[in-house]
C-alpha cells in the first residue's frame, strides 16, 4: 500500500477545516477519483472535522442528530481509534540518531491521525450523550371535572352554593344551581354551575366577582366567561387579584370583554360559610 503522498494529506486537511480554493479542490477531487484509498481518507477527515464541531456545540442548543449522521460518526470513531493506535516496539534498542522536533500544529497533516481521533472520541461521546430517549409520560390532562374534584378535597379550599340573587336579580336566572370552590393556598378555583342561560358572547358576558372584605372594599375581578351549552358546566375561576378570604362570590351580566367597576345587578350569590 503506498502512503499518500504529503501534498494530498496537507489538502485533506485544509479541505475539512477551512476550504480550498477552485484549483486546489479540482486537485483533490481528481486524486480521490483515481484512489479509493485517498478517498477513504478524506472523507475520514471531513468526519473528524464534523465531530469537533458537534462536539463543541451548545448542548442546549444542539438539535437530535439524524441516524445516518450518528452511524457515520460512530463508525469514523472506532475506525479512528483503531488507526491511531501506536505500535507497540518490542526492543530497548535506541534508535540510531534522535527524531528531529517538529512544530505542532492543528493543519498540519502529520498530527491530523491523532487529532481526528480524539475528536471523533468526543463526538463519540456527543452522540451517546444525545441518544433519544424515550419521552417521560405524565399520564392523560386532567379533565375539568378532575381538576375540580382534586381540588375540592384539598383541606385549603373553601366551597359555597349558587343561589339566585331575589333582591334585584333577573328572573331568568332564578334555576340557576351549582357550587363554587376557592383554594387559598394555591389561589386557583372553579365553578360548576347549572341552570345559567346559554350567552351569545357578541351581545353580553358573565363576570365573577369577589368579595373579599379583608383584602378591599371593592370585589375582585374573577373574570369573564360564556355559557355555551346547556346543562351543567364548570369554569375556571380567573382572578386578577389575591383573595385569601373570600366572603362572597357573585356573578354580574356584563357587556362583551367584561367591566372594570360593575354597576350590577348581581345575578346569582354564592355566600362562604364561616366555620
Amino acid at each position: 500500500m503506498q502512503p499518500i503522498p504529503p501534498r494530498l494529506i496537507d489538502l485533506m486537511v485544509e479541505d475539512a477545516t477551512q476550504g480550498l480554493s477552485p484549483q486546489d479542490e479540482a486537485e483533490l477531487s481528481a486524486a480521490i477519483a483515481q484512489d479509493e484509498l485517498i478517498r477513504a481518507e478524506a472523507e475520514a477527515y471531513a468526519m473528524a472535522a464534523t465531530a469537533v464541531e458537534l462536539s463543541l456545540s451548545q448542548p442546549s442548543q444542539a438539535e437530535a442528530l439524524p441516524d445516518a449522521l450518528r452511524a457515520k460518526l460512530i463508525a469514523s470513531a472506532a475506525g479512528h481509534v483503531a488507526l491511531a493506535k501506536p505500535a507497540l516496539k518490542l526492543t530497548d534498542t535506541p534508535p540510531t540518531r534522535p527524531a528531529t522536533p517538529q512544530p505542532f500544529s492543528f493543519t498540519d497533516g502529520r498530527m491530523f491521525g491523532w487529532y481526528a481521533a480524539i475528536a471523533a472520541l468526543v463526538a463519540l461521546a456527543f452522540v451517546i450523550s444525545f441518544e433519544p430517549t424515550p419521552q417521560q409520560t405524565t399520564g392523560p390532562e386532567l379533565t375539568l371535572a378532575q381538576q375540580y374534584e382534586a381540588l375540592a378535597n384539598d383541606a385549603d379550599t373553601v366551597a359555597a352554593s349558587w343561589g339566585f340573587n331575589a333582591d334585584g336579580g333577573d328572573p331568568a336566572y332564578a334555576k340557576t344551581t351549582g357550587q363554587v370552590i376557592w383554594n387559598t393556598d394555591e389561589q386557583t378555583g372553579y365553578m360548576k354551575l347549572a341552570g345559567l342561560p346559554v350567552n351569545d358572547p357578541n351581545q353580553f358576558q358573565y363576570q365573577l366577582w369577589i368579595v373579599d372584605p379583608a383584602r378591599d372594599a371593592e370585589p375582585i375581578d374573577g373574570g369573564v366567561f360564556d355559557i355555551t351549552a346547556s346543562g351543567e358546566v364548570i369554569v375556571p375561576i380567573d382572578a386578577k387579584l389575591r383573595s385569601d378570604s373570600p366572603a362572597v362570590f357573585a356573578i354580574t351580566v356584563e357587556q362583551p370583554g367584561g367591566v372594570v367597576v360593575s354597576e350590577g345587578p348581581l345575578q346569582v350569590v354564592a355566600a362562604v360559610q364561616k366555620s
